[in-house]
């Protein structure tokens, strides 16, 4: 009897838990759809390629949007069940809330153990990937891009005039330089290449024999700024558009490995350096699949209290718990590298906080009593109901 109860919840669970995660991870996802659009029509890189880019960053989302799904789908279950009065059933039969809370939270250990997953290995293996992939994607488009005889704008705020294009030299070199609109310059060379440098993700041009002539804006009665000669100069090429804001998006410590940070931390302690942020991004591998079972302790009693306060009150409360966990979580992160928190309780706080009032609001719902606040909530609801009525009969 009990097993057919835990499978039937299970059941109940995975529907709302995968269109969690499809909504999500979409709704996450749609600026960076916009950007690869516009690389498959403007800049002419392969639907595979661009395919291949969007499979590369999802376990980046999945790290963030299976913890929301884990919440949204014990908010719906328990709410479904509370409104089709199979909790009182349940509790008539003889199964106490703390039984029926068993096979839930199997279902966050079992998600929360995916995000871990994704979070040591998925995640630093995709951004690595995407970034291998983009630098490709970077260096080909730039290659092909440029045409001799003609003001080519392939980079981004720069022009590039090239007289004799025979790969990979480039003659006869005229480039505008306006990266920095303050001081923007003119460089003349006699010829060029462009050379990749994979290690770095970095593709430069680098010019030979040539002049740099300032071109920046100045009062008729100012000298003109003096000409500068080279022998060599290596010029960084910035991504393009859409590739650049994607290209510096999955940057940063979040995309090591465990082994890197725990390498890098004891490089910087044997130096006496500070390793917070490093310690921050240890911390919040674990703490974020965590987040799953905290999620499934407060989604149980909200679930059952908020379906009787109307249809969209799951959805409100959901919003809400994910909203104040990341305001939470971030706040913690900032607090850590300020160093006026330690890096474990920065990243853990917003566990132990929800996770405490969690497990409180079950408590009071297993002993049917009423969670604080909600008498006085209930009656400004209800009082609000009537309102709307009295309205609408008028």
């Amino acid at each position: 009897m009990r097993w057919l109860l835990d499978r039937y919840l299970l059941r109940d669970l995975f529907p709302p838990f995968l269109l969690g995660i499809g909504v999500f991870t979409f709704v996450l996802l749609t600026d960076r759809i916009l950007r690869l659009t516009e690389l498959v029509i403007v800049k002419g890189v392969a639907l595979g390629t661009v395919i291949t880019l969007v499979a590369y960053l999802l376990p980046s989302f999945f790290a963030v949007t299976v913890p929301m799904a884990v919440l949204v789908a014990v908010l719906t279950c328990f709410g479904r069940l509370s409104a089709d009065g199979e909790i009182t059933a349940c509790k008539a039969a003889g199964v106490s809330l703390y039984r029926m809370a068993r096979p839930v939270l199997v279902f966050a250990l079992l998600t929360g153990g995916l995000t871990l997953a994704t979070m040591l290995w998925l995640l630093p293996h995709g951004n690595h990937s995407f970034k291998t992939l983009l630098y490709r994607v970077m260096t080909s488009k730039a290659t092909i891009g440029i045409e001799e005889g003609v003001f080519n704008e392939t980079f981004d705020r720069m022009v590039l005039y090239v007289h004799e294009v025979s790969p990979p030299t480039l003659r006869g070199i005229f480039l505008y330089n306006a990266r920095d609109p303050e001081q923007p310059y003119l460089i003349v060379a006699r010829e060029g290449a462009l050379v990749s440098d994979p290690s770095a993700y970095r593709l430069l041009l680098r010019l030979r024999d040539g002049t740099i002539h300032p071109a920046g804006r100045g009062t008729p009665r100012e000298a003109p700024p003096p000409m500068v000669a080279f022998k060599t100069n290596d010029l960084q090429i910035d991504l393009p558009g859409p590739l650049a804001a994607m290209g510096n998006a999955p940057k940063g410590n979040r995309e090591k490995t465990l082994g890197e940070l725990r390498t890098e931390i004891r490089a910087l302690q044997a130096q006496d350096h500070d390793a917070a942020s490093l310690w921050v991004e240890v911390h919040k591998k674990f703490s974020i699949p965590a987040a799953c079972l905290v999620f499934a302790l407060l989604g149980i009693p909200l679930g059952i209290r908020a379906r009787r306060s109307g249809r969209w009150a799951s959805l409100a409360v959901g919003i809400g718990i994910i909203l104040l966990y990341y305001v939470l979580i971030t706040s913690g992160e900032n607090l850590a590298h300020e160093r006026r928190l330690p890096a474990w309780l920065a990243m853990w706080s917003p566990n132990l906080l929800l996770g405490g009032a969690g497990v409180y609001f079950f408590i009071l719902t297993a002993r049917e009593r009423p969670l604080p606040l909600e008498r006085t909530l209930g009656v400004k609801a209800a009082t609000l109901r009537r309102y709307l009525a009295l309205r609408r009969q008028r």
